[in-house]
Formats: C-alpha cells, sequence, structure tokens
C-alpha cells in the first residue's frame, strides 16, 4: 500500500521517483543510478542494527541536505 502512495504523490507532484528492491548492504551499490539523493526511504530489517548499518551503507550518496524516512522504527 505505501509504494501505490508513494506513486500517486510521484504523478501529483511532478516528483521523479525510482524504486529499488533489494537486500541491504549487498545491493545498494548497484542500485544506486541517480546519486546524490535528496529523499531515501530506508525499509530494511526492522531491527535498530540493521537500521544503523542501511543508513551507513546509503550516507555516502545523500545530499548534503537531505530526508532519510525510516520505517517501522518507532521503537527504537
Amino acid at each position: 500500500m505505501g509504494l501505490e502512495i508513494l506513486r500517486e504523490l510521484t504523478i501529483q507532484f511532478g516528483w521523479r521517483l525510482h524504486v529499488q528492491k533489494g537486500w541491504s548492504p549487498v545491493d545498494v551499490e548497484g542500485a544506486v543510478t541517480a546519486a546524490p539523493y535528496g529523499t531515501v526511504l530506508l525499509d530494511g530489517d526492522h531491527d535498530p542494527d540493521q537500521l544503523l548499518l542501511d543508513f551507513g551503507v546509503i550516507y555516502p550518496y545523500l545530499m548534503e541536505r537531505c530526508v532519510v524516512v525510516c520505517h517501522d522504527v518507532m521503537n527504537y
């Protein structure tokens, strides 16, 4: 459901969207197509250690000012 909402917002606001499915951190380097990124959604394994690993691997590809949205982390 989340991806469908994101696609609708992308169309409505004229955003550029690239969805890449894979496993972090092993698939991140091959998924990077348009760095640096201004917005990233991390929807990984719902574990605080994995969240830090996911953030660490995407960090070099982020703009200096960016938004990183982390999915399912309210208990961390």
